[in-house]
This record gives structure tokens, sequence and C-alpha cells, in this order.
């Protein structure tokens, strides 16, 4: 068993106990499962949950190299920028995100909370039967009109250039 001191690629069984080393969120008697739910070609998620009290953790690391190619190098300081970048959003939108209990910068890893229920933002872009819409916390319209095409037309269209 790994302490967790030196960076490795975490396989589901190694999940498992990193879940229990680094976090005290289960309890002794719990019986933890852990599943790749992962589907992307960055990151890999896995969801570690209680098989007796459905209570789940989700811990997403992040590789050094491309899922589909050990030839694309990777940095796995975005974990750490994404982490920071969440809870950020926490606190500027509860709820909306998931909560960070930990980022791990050794292992380049972060322990979340399971947003069982929602819909990602993936999911809900990529033509299924969910509907996503966006509101601004701000009255601050620069964020989302190019500032000319406000002018003239009013249209609430977001135009990405105007970030």
């Amino acid at each position: 068993m790994s302490d967790f001191n030196t960076y490795f690629l975490m396989k589901e069984s190694d999940v498992i106990a990193y879940v229990q080393a680094k976090l005290h969120y289960f309890n002794d008697a719990a019986d933890l499962s852990c599943k790749e739910i992962g589907d992307g070609n960055l990151n890999y998620v896995f969801r570690v949950k209680d098989e007796k009290t459905g209570r789940s953790v989700i811990v997403k690391q992040a590789g050094t190299h491309l899922r589909i190619s050990d030839k694309m190098t990777l940095t796995t300081d975005r974990g750490r920028i994404e982490a920071s970048i969440l809870k950020l959003q926490g606190i500027l939108s509860p709820g909306l995100v998931p909560e960070v209990y930990l980022y791990d910068g050794v292992m380049c890893a972060m322990i979340m909370e399971d947003m069982v229920g929602h819909t990602t933002m993936r999911t809900g872009l990529s033509g299924s039967d969910h509907h996503i819409s966006c509101e601004l916390p701000f009255d601050d319209h620069r964020y989302c009109y190019g500032s000319s095409e406000k002018e003239s037309t009013g249209a609430g269209v977001f135009q990405p250039g105007a970030l």
C-alpha cells in the first residue's frame, strides 16, 4: 500500500485507499466501492461510494499524458488550477459547483462533492434532452455582449470574444 507521498497514476483499488488515508468522510464500517467514471482525454475521474449508506465522493486526478497518446505530455498543475477555480465558483455560486474537500499537490488529485442528480455541462451541451440556462449574478453586461452589438441591437447574445 502506498503512502501517497510520491506521484503515481492511481487505479480503482488505489483510490479507495487514497480517500481513506486523506479524508475522514466515511466511517470505519463503510463498504467502499470505486468505479472510474471519467470519459475525457485528460483526467482520471473516480466515484468512491459507501454501498451501505449511498454516500459518495469524486476523486479527479490529473495525468501526465493525454489518455489517448503517451506522446502528448501535459502539466499536472491544471488540477490545482481547477480546484482553485471551483473553490472560487463555490463562493460566488453556492450549490452550483461541487465543493472541493481536498486538493493534493503531490498526487495531483482533488476529492470533491459528488453532485449526484446534476447534469454535467458536457452532457447538457451535447444535444441531450436536458436544457441549460445561464444567469449572471451581476449586472455588468460587458461580459455578455460585444459593446457595439449591445448598443446597436440590444440583443442578448453571448459573445465569447467580448471576454
